[in-house]
């Protein structure tokens, strides 16, 4: 365990003093200047968050109103988030950067490289070479703007962007609910007349973001005065987000979001000997109610096929044993198993509803496998920074993990949590590289207590 005076990882800037002694508020040409410079990053952050987001995107076109699966508006929106990745990349090459900070990001190299070579055997080149470059992307994009603005910084830049989301939500299911809520002129998914969708196309996609606001927005946001009320505003549409949208796998994404946090903000519950023990007893206790599942499943509404998902899991193994080894290719694979399954199954099984099996038929037992090792060392960095941090970085750690931990229990019926372009999957990478570099300030604190923090 460390002593308090190592558990620091950031430190207030040193003060200029005056002639008598006072403080002196002394502003440079240079000091105007990072300024300006954090300024740009926190616009390009947002813009990141928006374009990964494809927030809009269903509002121009609901392809569950329409029953029209393919959108006009899905390549603008790949075109922005290549412009949003190749500014951030331009600016960071000017102040000559990129090469130190993406060291901080060196354990999803593996994963990269995977889905980038799987150009080789993919069924579409075009496709897996721009999903590739959309993940390497974002991670690289992300790790340079925390680098620039600070883990406190981006993980601000974060919560507003929930708060937008649930706020507009809200009131657009609210307002206008043909278009905020499932109706009756849905072509697509008629069985969800009612339940919110805000302002995406389907109510899973306010789920997954509901879910992550309310546990982050009740837990991290903080402010004064109109900033109080604000933050306060959003709670409470997020937690409405999350209980109209109706959604059980967020809603159970949400618990043990709530878990983790309560874990991990205890000294002795964040212990790695007693985070063994409840792993263990998860484990046992999920063995003993196996037995009664079907008991267990009717609380939430669901079947024992979870509304049909385990004859989809099925199904999609079928296809992903024939490409074990490499798998489909990145991004490719989808509209490979989505003509599969439908064609196997039924018109509404467009994809395979769990997230593991996805990865793995994008990039088969290899690229699941960096998958697995790129999750647990963000994991770790994670809780590192959250055990051993104080303040923004402490608060960086916590919600990471969170959100990661979420991520893996709503990807067990999703596929999106961890698709790079999905609802929320952006967040789970992104909190992945943030939890990377407040770990690595942590570290840098304990290593040299007293010294300022490098300047990259």
């Amino acid at each position: 365990m460390l002593t308090g005076k190592h558990r620091i990882a950031a430190r207030p800037q040193g003060v200029l003093k005056d002639a008598a002694g006072g403080a002196a508020r002394v502003t440079t040409g240079k000091q105007r200047n990072q300024a300006s410079l954090r300024l740009l990053y926190a616009a390009l952050g947002a813009l990141l968050f928006a374009s990964y987001g494809a927030i809009g995107k269903d509002l121009l076109h609901n392809p569950v109103r329409d029953a029209i699966l393919l959108s006009a508006y899905d390549e603008p929106y790949n075109r922005l988030r290549y412009l949003t990745v190749l500014l951030i990349f331009a600016v960071a090459l000017l102040e000559r950067r990129v090469i130190i900070t993406l060291r901080s990001i060196w354990f999803l190299a593996p994963l990269i490289a995977v889905t980038a070579g799987s150009i080789f055997w993919s069924t579409s080149v075009v496709v897996t070479g721009r999903n590739a470059f959309l993940l390497a992307g974002l991670v690289a994009s992300t790790a340079l703007i925390v680098a620039r603005n600070g883990t406190g910084g981006f993980f601000r830049i974060q919560l507003h962007f929930l708060a937008l989301v649930v706020i507009s939500s809200t009131l657009l299911a609210l307002a206008v609910p043909d278009i905020g809520r499932h109706s009756a002129g849905d072509l697509l998914e008629r069985g969800h007349i009612g339940q919110w969708r805000g302002i995406f196309g389907h109510k899973n996609g306010l789920g997954a973001y509901a879910a992550i606001a309310t546990v982050q927005l009740t837990l991290f946001a903080k402010g004064e005065g109109l900033q109080r009320a604000y933050w306060w505003a959003a709670r409470l549409c997020a937690v409405a987000c999350l209980v109209f949208a109706g959604s059980a796998t967020s809603i159970s994404a949400t618990i043990v979001g709530f878990i983790i946090y309560f874990l991990l903000s205890n000294r002795w519950t964040s212990h790695p000997f007693v985070l063994s023990m409840l792993g263990a007893l998860v484990i046992v206790v999920a063995g003993a109610l196996s037995a009664g599942a079907a008991d267990v499943f009717g609380l939430f509404g669901r079947d024992m096929t979870l509304t049909g998902r385990t004859e989809i899991w099925r199904a999609a193994a079928t296809m992903i044993k024939q490409h074990f080894l490499l798998g489909l290719g990145y991004g490719s694979h989808v509209e490979v198993m989505m003509n599969y399954l439908r064609s196997a199954l039924f018109s509404s099984a467009v994809d395979t509803h769990n997230g593991y099996l996805d990865v793995f038929a994008a990039v088969g037992l290899v690229g699941f496998v960096a998958f697995v090792f790129a999750v647990l060392v963000g994991g770790r960095k994670a809780y590192s920074a959250a055990r051993h941090g104080v303040g923004e970085v402490r608060d960086a750690g916590l919600a990471s993990m969170c959100v990661i931990v979420m991520s893996l229990t709503a990807a067990i019926g999703e596929v999106s949590p961890f698709r790079a372009v999905g609802y929320g999957g952006a967040i789970f990478w992104m909190s992945i590289v943030l939890a990377a570099h407040a770990s690595a300030q942590v570290r840098r604190a304990i290593q040299s207590p007293s010294a300022p923090e490098p300047a990259l």
